[in-house]
Protein backbone atom coordinates (compact mmCIF):
# COMPACT_ATOMS: atom_id res chain seq x y z
CA UNK A 1 0.00 0.00 0.00
CA UNK A 2 1.30 3.33 -0.71
CA UNK A 3 2.13 5.93 1.36
CA UNK A 4 -0.85 8.48 0.30
CA UNK A 5 -3.47 5.33 0.23
CA UNK A 6 -2.47 5.31 4.07
CA UNK A 7 -4.97 6.98 7.12
CA UNK A 8 -4.77 10.21 8.48
CA UNK A 9 -4.04 8.40 11.66
CA UNK A 10 -1.72 6.01 10.59
CA UNK A 11 0.30 8.92 8.83
CA UNK A 12 -0.02 11.04 11.73
CA UNK A 13 1.78 7.99 13.97
CA UNK A 14 4.96 7.78 11.64
CA UNK A 15 5.33 11.24 11.55
CA UNK A 16 4.99 11.48 15.08
CA UNK A 17 7.20 8.92 15.68
CA UNK A 18 9.61 9.84 12.98
CA UNK A 19 10.13 13.47 14.37
CA UNK A 20 10.23 11.71 18.03
CA UNK A 21 13.25 9.65 17.03
CA UNK A 22 15.24 12.36 15.11
CA UNK A 23 15.05 14.33 18.36
CA UNK A 24 15.78 11.49 20.36
CA UNK A 25 19.33 11.07 18.66
CA UNK A 26 19.71 14.55 18.18
CA UNK A 27 19.30 15.27 21.83
CA UNK A 28 21.98 12.39 22.67
CA UNK A 29 24.71 13.87 20.62
CA UNK A 30 23.64 17.05 21.83
CA UNK A 31 23.68 15.92 25.10
CA UNK A 32 26.59 13.95 24.73
CA UNK A 33 28.66 16.92 23.06
CA UNK A 34 27.39 19.37 25.46
CA UNK A 35 28.49 17.31 28.06
CA UNK A 36 32.03 16.45 27.06
CA UNK A 37 32.40 20.44 26.31
CA UNK A 38 32.05 20.46 30.18
CA UNK A 39 34.10 17.86 31.54
CA UNK A 40 36.28 18.72 29.55
CA UNK A 41 36.66 21.89 30.46
CA UNK A 42 36.23 21.33 33.82
CA UNK A 43 39.39 18.45 33.33
CA UNK A 44 41.45 21.86 31.70
CA UNK A 45 40.37 24.03 34.97
CA UNK A 46 41.70 21.13 37.68
CA UNK A 47 45.20 20.37 35.46
CA UNK A 48 45.97 23.84 35.38
CA UNK A 49 44.67 24.23 39.40
CA UNK A 50 46.88 21.50 40.00
CA UNK A 51 49.73 22.64 38.14
CA UNK A 52 49.73 26.07 40.11
CA UNK A 53 49.19 24.17 43.46
CA UNK A 54 52.86 22.49 42.55
CA UNK A 55 54.10 25.47 41.44
CA UNK A 56 53.84 27.20 44.78
CA UNK A 57 55.31 24.57 46.86
CA UNK A 58 58.88 25.35 44.51
CA UNK A 59 61.52 26.30 46.58
CA UNK A 60 64.06 28.36 45.65
CA UNK A 61 66.72 27.31 48.03
CA UNK A 62 66.18 23.45 47.53
CA UNK A 63 65.37 23.68 43.46
CA UNK A 64 66.66 20.01 43.41
CA UNK A 65 63.76 18.82 45.75
CA UNK A 66 60.97 20.57 43.13
CA UNK A 67 61.88 17.59 40.13
CA UNK A 68 60.91 14.88 43.50
CA UNK A 69 58.04 16.98 44.76
CA UNK A 70 56.27 16.95 40.70
CA UNK A 71 57.34 12.91 40.54
CA UNK A 72 55.72 12.13 43.97
CA UNK A 73 52.69 13.99 42.44
CA UNK A 74 52.39 12.35 39.37
CA UNK A 75 52.42 8.89 40.93
CA UNK A 76 50.09 9.99 43.45
CA UNK A 77 47.64 11.33 41.14
CA UNK A 78 45.54 10.25 37.70
CA UNK A 79 47.29 13.12 36.15
CA UNK A 80 50.79 12.92 34.25
CA UNK A 81 52.97 15.22 35.56
CA UNK A 82 56.58 16.11 33.67
CA UNK A 83 58.73 19.42 34.47
CA UNK A 84 61.87 20.52 33.34
CA UNK A 85 64.11 23.11 32.99
CA UNK A 86 65.16 23.12 29.67
CA UNK A 87 62.55 24.22 27.05
CA UNK A 88 64.10 22.82 24.24
CA UNK A 89 63.62 19.07 25.47
CA UNK A 90 59.93 19.71 25.32
CA UNK A 91 60.54 18.44 21.83
CA UNK A 92 61.82 15.30 22.78
CA UNK A 93 60.65 14.36 25.83
CA UNK A 94 57.68 12.07 26.54
CA UNK A 95 54.91 12.55 25.31
CA UNK A 96 56.21 14.53 22.41
CA UNK A 97 58.79 12.87 19.35
CA UNK A 98 60.19 15.84 17.98
CA UNK A 99 59.61 18.91 16.01
CA UNK A 100 57.07 18.02 13.74
CA UNK A 101 53.61 18.63 12.89
CA UNK A 102 52.77 15.96 15.14
CA UNK A 103 53.89 17.38 17.93
CA UNK A 104 51.38 18.63 20.58
CA UNK A 105 53.84 21.44 21.69
CA UNK A 106 54.73 23.05 18.56
CA UNK A 107 57.12 25.44 17.78
CA UNK A 108 55.03 28.42 18.07
CA UNK A 109 53.84 27.42 21.82
CA UNK A 110 57.05 26.62 22.71
CA UNK A 111 58.08 30.69 22.04
CA UNK A 112 54.55 31.16 23.90
CA UNK A 113 56.03 29.21 27.08
CA UNK A 114 59.06 31.18 26.72
CA UNK A 115 57.34 34.55 26.99
CA UNK A 116 55.56 33.21 30.24
CA UNK A 117 52.64 32.18 28.71
CA UNK A 118 50.70 29.28 29.45
CA UNK A 119 49.53 26.52 27.09
CA UNK A 120 46.53 24.00 26.71
CA UNK A 121 46.54 21.37 24.39
CA UNK A 122 44.18 18.60 23.11
CA UNK A 123 44.92 15.77 20.61
CA UNK A 124 46.64 12.35 19.56
CA UNK A 125 49.97 11.57 20.18
CA UNK A 126 51.68 8.60 18.80
CA UNK A 127 53.97 8.42 21.95
CA UNK A 128 51.47 7.02 24.53
CA UNK A 129 49.25 6.01 21.48
CA UNK A 130 46.41 8.07 22.65
CA UNK A 131 44.52 11.38 22.29
CA UNK A 132 45.27 13.38 25.64
CA UNK A 133 44.41 16.49 27.12
CA UNK A 134 47.72 19.02 27.86
CA UNK A 135 48.47 21.75 30.13
CA UNK A 136 52.01 23.29 30.12
CA UNK A 137 52.89 25.92 32.62
CA UNK A 138 55.66 28.37 32.50
CA UNK A 139 57.45 28.19 35.77
CA UNK A 140 58.63 31.89 36.45
CA UNK A 141 60.66 33.70 39.82
CA UNK A 142 59.78 37.07 40.83
CA UNK A 143 61.40 38.98 38.27
CA UNK A 144 59.22 37.28 35.30
CA UNK A 145 62.27 34.97 34.46
CA UNK A 146 61.69 31.59 33.33
CA UNK A 147 63.04 28.33 35.48
CA UNK A 148 61.40 25.38 33.92
CA UNK A 149 57.85 24.25 32.36
CA UNK A 150 55.54 21.87 34.23
CA UNK A 151 53.77 19.57 32.19
CA UNK A 152 50.68 18.05 33.34
CA UNK A 153 48.57 15.73 30.85
CA UNK A 154 45.30 13.62 31.05
CA UNK A 155 44.73 10.66 28.33
CA UNK A 156 40.88 11.40 26.81
CA UNK A 157 40.25 7.75 27.05
CA UNK A 158 39.40 8.13 30.96
CA UNK A 159 36.38 10.68 29.31
CA UNK A 160 35.30 7.72 26.77
CA UNK A 161 35.49 5.55 30.05
CA UNK A 162 33.12 7.81 32.32
CA UNK A 163 30.59 7.46 29.26
CA UNK A 164 30.86 3.42 29.09
CA UNK A 165 29.84 3.62 32.57
CA UNK A 166 26.70 5.67 31.11
CA UNK A 167 25.89 4.12 28.68
CA UNK A 168 23.15 1.68 30.07
CA UNK A 169 21.62 4.31 31.63
CA UNK A 170 21.23 6.33 28.63
CA UNK A 171 20.24 3.40 26.82
CA UNK A 172 17.19 2.93 28.94
CA UNK A 173 16.32 6.56 29.12
CA UNK A 174 16.30 6.42 25.16
CA UNK A 175 14.18 3.46 25.28
CA UNK A 176 11.52 4.73 27.82
CA UNK A 177 11.53 8.26 26.08
CA UNK A 178 10.58 6.77 22.87
CA UNK A 179 7.80 3.98 24.21
CA UNK A 180 6.21 7.20 25.90
CA UNK A 181 6.80 8.60 22.30
CA UNK A 182 4.98 5.92 20.35
CA UNK A 183 2.02 6.38 22.59
CA UNK A 184 1.45 9.68 22.74
CA UNK A 185 1.73 10.03 19.08
CA UNK A 186 -0.86 6.86 18.80
CA UNK A 187 -3.39 8.94 21.33
CA UNK A 188 -2.54 12.07 19.67
CA UNK A 189 -3.20 11.34 16.44
CA UNK A 190 -6.11 9.35 17.35
CA UNK A 191 -7.63 12.70 18.98
CA UNK A 192 -7.21 14.24 15.54
CA UNK A 193 -7.77 11.70 12.94
CA UNK A 194 -10.96 10.73 15.27
CA UNK A 195 -13.36 13.70 14.30
CA UNK A 196 -12.20 13.57 10.74
CA UNK A 197 -13.09 10.66 10.56
CA UNK A 198 -16.82 11.07 12.09
CA UNK A 199 -16.53 14.14 9.09
CA UNK A 200 -16.07 11.47 6.53
CA UNK A 201 -18.99 9.55 7.69
CA UNK A 202 -21.09 12.19 7.98
CA UNK A 203 -20.29 13.50 4.54
CA UNK A 204 -20.02 9.97 2.99
CA UNK A 205 -24.07 9.66 4.37
CA UNK A 206 -24.76 13.45 3.20
CA UNK A 207 -23.67 11.89 -0.54
CA UNK A 208 -26.43 9.65 -0.14
CA UNK A 209 -28.90 11.57 0.50
CA UNK A 210 -28.89 11.44 4.29
CA UNK A 211 -28.99 14.07 6.07
CA UNK A 212 -29.30 13.51 9.33
CA UNK A 213 -26.05 12.14 10.83
CA UNK A 214 -24.29 14.82 12.48
CA UNK A 215 -20.48 15.03 13.64
CA UNK A 216 -19.59 15.00 17.59
CA UNK A 217 -17.98 18.16 18.25
CA UNK A 218 -15.75 18.22 20.68
CA UNK A 219 -13.22 21.00 20.68
CA UNK A 220 -12.93 24.76 19.49
CA UNK A 221 -10.75 24.18 16.95
CA UNK A 222 -9.91 24.41 13.57
CA UNK A 223 -11.43 20.81 13.24
CA UNK A 224 -14.58 21.63 15.68
CA UNK A 225 -15.18 25.00 13.50
CA UNK A 226 -15.06 22.21 10.61
CA UNK A 227 -17.49 19.67 12.11
CA UNK A 228 -19.54 22.71 13.41
CA UNK A 229 -19.69 23.67 9.61
CA UNK A 230 -20.71 20.83 8.34
CA UNK A 231 -23.31 20.13 10.60
CA UNK A 232 -24.57 23.20 9.56
CA UNK A 233 -24.35 22.31 6.51
CA UNK A 234 -26.12 18.93 6.80
CA UNK A 235 -29.00 20.83 8.19
CA UNK A 236 -29.37 23.28 5.38
CA UNK A 237 -29.20 20.14 2.90
CA UNK A 238 -31.41 18.65 5.05
CA UNK A 239 -33.77 21.72 5.26
CA UNK A 240 -33.18 22.04 1.11
CA UNK A 241 -34.81 18.44 0.69
CA UNK A 242 -37.66 18.58 2.95
CA UNK A 243 -38.68 21.62 1.13
CA UNK A 244 -38.19 20.05 -2.29
CA UNK A 245 -40.00 17.47 -1.36
CA UNK A 246 -42.57 19.46 -0.22
CA UNK A 247 -42.50 21.90 -3.02
CA UNK A 248 -42.79 18.35 -5.46
CA UNK A 249 -46.14 17.23 -3.17
CA UNK A 250 -47.88 20.78 -3.10
CA UNK A 251 -46.92 21.21 -7.14
CA UNK A 252 -48.44 17.98 -7.84
CA UNK A 253 -51.16 18.82 -6.08
CA UNK A 254 -51.85 22.26 -7.42
CA UNK A 255 -51.23 20.43 -11.43
CA UNK A 256 -53.71 17.52 -10.32
CA UNK A 257 -56.64 19.61 -9.50
CA UNK A 258 -57.11 22.19 -12.63
CA UNK A 259 -56.01 19.00 -14.65
CA UNK A 260 -58.46 16.59 -12.93
CA UNK A 261 -61.44 19.18 -13.86
CA UNK A 262 -59.95 19.69 -17.38
CA UNK A 263 -59.76 15.97 -18.31
CA UNK A 264 -62.39 15.44 -16.50
CA UNK A 265 -65.23 17.63 -18.27
CA UNK A 266 -64.09 17.77 -21.38
CA UNK A 267 -64.08 13.90 -21.91
CA UNK A 268 -67.67 14.55 -21.28
CA UNK A 269 -68.14 16.83 -23.73
CA UNK A 270 -66.48 14.51 -26.18
CA UNK A 271 -68.16 11.74 -25.32
CA UNK A 272 -71.32 13.91 -26.11
CA UNK A 273 -73.15 13.03 -22.74
CA UNK A 274 -73.58 16.24 -21.45
CA UNK A 275 -77.15 17.54 -21.64
CA UNK A 276 -77.44 20.72 -23.48
CA UNK A 277 -78.10 22.67 -21.06
CA UNK A 278 -74.22 21.62 -18.81
CA UNK A 279 -72.23 22.37 -21.74
CA UNK A 280 -71.77 26.07 -21.39
CA UNK A 281 -71.36 25.46 -17.89
CA UNK A 282 -68.62 22.92 -18.19
CA UNK A 283 -66.81 24.78 -20.61
CA UNK A 284 -66.55 27.59 -18.04
CA UNK A 285 -65.32 25.16 -16.01
CA UNK A 286 -62.44 24.29 -18.39
CA UNK A 287 -61.63 27.54 -19.38
CA UNK A 288 -61.29 28.54 -15.70
CA UNK A 289 -59.18 25.76 -14.43
CA UNK A 290 -57.09 26.34 -17.47
CA UNK A 291 -56.45 29.67 -16.96
CA UNK A 292 -55.73 29.06 -13.22
CA UNK A 293 -53.21 26.29 -14.33
CA UNK A 294 -51.52 28.92 -16.75
CA UNK A 295 -51.59 31.18 -13.88
CA UNK A 296 -49.73 28.90 -12.05
CA UNK A 297 -47.15 27.80 -14.94
CA UNK A 298 -46.22 31.90 -15.71
CA UNK A 299 -46.21 32.79 -11.21
CA UNK A 300 -43.76 28.57 -11.44
CA UNK A 301 -41.65 30.31 -13.93
CA UNK A 302 -41.58 33.82 -12.58
CA UNK A 303 -40.51 33.17 -9.44
CA UNK A 304 -37.28 30.56 -10.93
CA UNK A 305 -36.55 33.67 -12.49
CA UNK A 306 -36.43 35.76 -9.44
CA UNK A 307 -34.42 32.80 -7.87
CA UNK A 308 -31.51 32.88 -10.19
CA UNK A 309 -28.51 34.98 -9.06
CA UNK A 310 -28.20 36.84 -12.39
CA UNK A 311 -31.88 38.21 -12.71
CA UNK A 312 -30.93 41.87 -13.68
CA UNK A 313 -33.69 44.46 -12.15
CA UNK A 314 -34.34 47.28 -14.69
CA UNK A 315 -33.50 50.33 -11.82
CA UNK A 316 -34.53 54.02 -12.97
CA UNK A 317 -35.71 56.40 -10.01
CA UNK A 318 -39.14 57.55 -10.06
CA UNK A 319 -41.77 58.98 -7.61
CA UNK A 320 -43.31 56.30 -5.85
CA UNK A 321 -46.42 57.57 -4.69
CA UNK A 322 -47.40 57.72 -8.74
CA UNK A 323 -46.42 53.95 -8.88
CA UNK A 324 -49.08 53.32 -6.00
CA UNK A 325 -51.59 55.17 -7.60
CA UNK A 326 -51.39 53.18 -10.81
CA UNK A 327 -51.07 50.05 -9.49
CA UNK A 328 -54.10 50.70 -7.75
CA UNK A 329 -56.27 51.77 -10.08
CA UNK A 330 -57.51 48.43 -11.77
CA UNK A 331 -58.98 47.31 -8.63
CA UNK A 332 -60.97 50.19 -8.04
CA UNK A 333 -64.17 48.26 -10.02
CA UNK A 334 -63.40 45.40 -7.80
CA UNK A 335 -63.62 47.27 -4.38
CA UNK A 336 -67.15 49.50 -5.81
CA UNK A 337 -68.54 45.99 -6.84
CA UNK A 338 -68.05 44.48 -3.09
CA UNK A 339 -68.92 48.08 -1.73
CA UNK A 340 -65.36 48.64 0.28
CA UNK A 341 -64.16 51.85 1.69
CA UNK A 342 -60.46 52.57 -0.35
CA UNK A 343 -58.36 54.99 1.03
CA UNK A 344 -54.59 56.49 0.04
CA UNK A 345 -52.49 58.46 1.87
CA UNK A 346 -49.76 58.93 0.20
CA UNK A 347 -46.49 61.12 0.47
CA UNK A 348 -45.71 62.23 -3.21
CA UNK A 349 -42.13 63.60 -2.42
CA UNK A 350 -40.95 60.17 -2.03
CA UNK A 351 -38.49 58.97 -4.69
CA UNK A 352 -37.49 55.29 -5.08
CA UNK A 353 -34.57 53.53 -7.30
CA UNK A 354 -35.95 50.35 -8.30
CA UNK A 355 -37.76 48.13 -10.94
CA UNK A 356 -40.89 49.96 -12.01
CA UNK A 357 -42.32 46.44 -13.74
CA UNK A 358 -41.48 44.39 -10.93
CA UNK A 359 -42.22 46.98 -7.89
CA UNK A 360 -45.94 47.52 -9.41
CA UNK A 361 -46.51 43.80 -9.48
CA UNK A 362 -46.06 43.47 -5.44
CA UNK A 363 -48.19 46.26 -4.90
CA UNK A 364 -50.90 44.54 -7.33
CA UNK A 365 -50.38 41.42 -5.55
CA UNK A 366 -50.52 42.67 -2.15
CA UNK A 367 -53.91 45.13 -3.23
CA UNK A 368 -55.18 41.87 -4.61
CA UNK A 369 -55.15 39.76 -1.56
CA UNK A 370 -56.66 42.78 0.62
CA UNK A 371 -59.48 42.78 -1.81
CA UNK A 372 -60.06 39.60 -2.26
CA UNK A 373 -60.06 38.38 1.71
CA UNK A 374 -62.27 41.34 2.35
CA UNK A 375 -65.72 41.48 2.89
CA UNK A 376 -68.33 43.57 1.38
CA UNK A 377 -68.52 47.07 3.04
CA UNK A 378 -64.87 46.58 4.42
CA UNK A 379 -62.26 48.96 4.62
CA UNK A 380 -58.62 49.07 2.91
CA UNK A 381 -56.40 51.91 3.66
CA UNK A 382 -53.08 52.13 1.84
CA UNK A 383 -49.90 54.44 3.35
CA UNK A 384 -46.40 56.06 2.19
CA UNK A 385 -44.36 57.63 4.06
CA UNK A 386 -40.57 57.76 4.15
CA UNK A 387 -39.14 56.51 7.67
CA UNK A 388 -35.21 57.08 8.43
CA UNK A 389 -33.53 55.31 5.75
CA UNK A 390 -36.42 53.49 4.45
CA UNK A 391 -39.45 53.57 2.54
CA UNK A 392 -42.60 52.16 4.26
CA UNK A 393 -46.00 50.89 2.15
CA UNK A 394 -48.33 49.77 4.28
CA UNK A 395 -51.26 48.37 2.82
CA UNK A 396 -53.91 47.45 5.49
CA UNK A 397 -57.47 45.55 5.61
CA UNK A 398 -60.08 44.67 7.71
CA UNK A 399 -60.78 41.17 6.41
CA UNK A 400 -60.84 38.38 7.55
CA UNK A 401 -57.39 37.82 8.89
CA UNK A 402 -54.96 35.35 9.53
CA UNK A 403 -54.56 32.63 12.53
CA UNK A 404 -51.29 33.17 14.57
CA UNK A 405 -49.66 29.66 13.92
CA UNK A 406 -50.09 30.77 9.85
CA UNK A 407 -48.38 34.23 10.07
CA UNK A 408 -44.40 32.19 10.36
CA UNK A 409 -45.49 30.61 6.87
CA UNK A 410 -46.87 33.39 4.56
CA UNK A 411 -44.56 33.68 1.86
CA UNK A 412 -43.65 30.08 1.71
CA UNK A 413 -44.50 28.47 -2.05
CA UNK A 414 -48.26 26.88 -2.20
CA UNK A 415 -48.94 27.63 1.14
CA UNK A 416 -52.46 28.77 1.77
CA UNK A 417 -54.20 29.72 4.99
CA UNK A 418 -56.96 28.47 3.73
CA UNK A 419 -56.79 26.04 0.60
CA UNK A 420 -60.38 26.06 -0.52
CA UNK A 421 -61.08 29.11 -0.20
CA UNK A 422 -57.98 30.51 -1.76
CA UNK A 423 -58.39 28.05 -4.77
CA UNK A 424 -62.21 29.11 -5.34
CA UNK A 425 -60.72 33.03 -5.73
CA UNK A 426 -58.04 32.03 -8.11
CA UNK A 427 -54.86 32.49 -5.87
CA UNK A 428 -52.08 30.18 -6.67
CA UNK A 429 -50.16 29.75 -3.31
CA UNK A 430 -46.81 31.31 -5.14
CA UNK A 431 -48.07 35.73 -4.80
CA UNK A 432 -46.42 36.01 -1.77
CA UNK A 433 -43.11 34.24 -2.73
CA UNK A 434 -42.55 35.70 -5.80
CA UNK A 435 -43.12 39.36 -3.67
CA UNK A 436 -40.41 38.26 -0.95
CA UNK A 437 -37.87 37.63 -3.77
CA UNK A 438 -38.79 41.31 -5.21
CA UNK A 439 -38.25 42.82 -2.05
CA UNK A 440 -35.20 41.02 -1.11
CA UNK A 441 -33.77 41.95 -4.50
CA UNK A 442 -34.18 45.02 -3.71
CA UNK A 443 -32.27 45.09 -0.12
CA UNK A 444 -36.18 45.53 1.44
CA UNK A 445 -38.48 43.27 3.32
CA UNK A 446 -41.75 42.15 3.90
CA UNK A 447 -43.73 42.05 7.27
CA UNK A 448 -47.02 41.11 7.86
CA UNK A 449 -49.41 41.90 11.47
CA UNK A 450 -52.73 40.36 11.45
CA UNK A 451 -55.55 39.16 13.72
CA UNK A 452 -58.05 36.76 13.36
CA UNK A 453 -61.41 38.15 12.29
CA UNK A 454 -60.22 41.92 12.42
CA UNK A 455 -57.85 42.15 9.47
CA UNK A 456 -54.43 42.53 8.45
CA UNK A 457 -51.37 44.58 8.12
CA UNK A 458 -48.45 43.58 5.18
CA UNK A 459 -45.56 46.85 5.59
CA UNK A 460 -43.43 46.96 2.72
CA UNK A 461 -40.22 48.33 3.55
CA UNK A 462 -37.49 49.56 1.07
CA UNK A 463 -33.96 51.44 1.00
CA UNK A 464 -34.78 55.38 0.88
CA UNK A 465 -33.26 56.75 -2.13
CA UNK A 466 -30.40 59.44 -1.12
CA UNK A 467 -28.63 62.50 -3.26
CA UNK A 468 -25.15 62.07 -3.43
CA UNK A 469 -23.24 64.48 -0.76
CA UNK A 470 -26.49 63.59 1.31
Amino acid sequence: MKFKDWSIQTKLTLTYISIALITLLFALWFGRMVYESIYVGQLKKTLMDEGNSLLQEYDPAKPEDFPKLVDLASRLSKTMILYTNNPRELGACIPFEGENEESIINLTQRKALLRGETVVSMGYNRGVNRSILAVAIPHLDEKRKLLGILFLYIPLATISETFAEMKWFWFLYGVAFYLLAILLSWWISRRISSPIRSMDEVAQAMAEGNYGKRVEVTSHDEIGHLGEVLNRLSTNLEEVENKRREFTANLSHELRTPLSYISGYSEALLEGKTPPEKEREYLEIVHRESLRLKRLVNDMLDLAQLEGENYPLKKDLFPFAQLVEEAVQPFRAAVEKKRQTLSLNLDPSVILEGDRDRLNQVIQNLVDNAVKYTPEGGEIAISLREEGEWVILEISDSGIGIPPESLPRIGERFYRVDRSRSRRQGGTGIGVAIVKRILNNHGGMLQYESRLGEGTKATVKLPRWREKGE
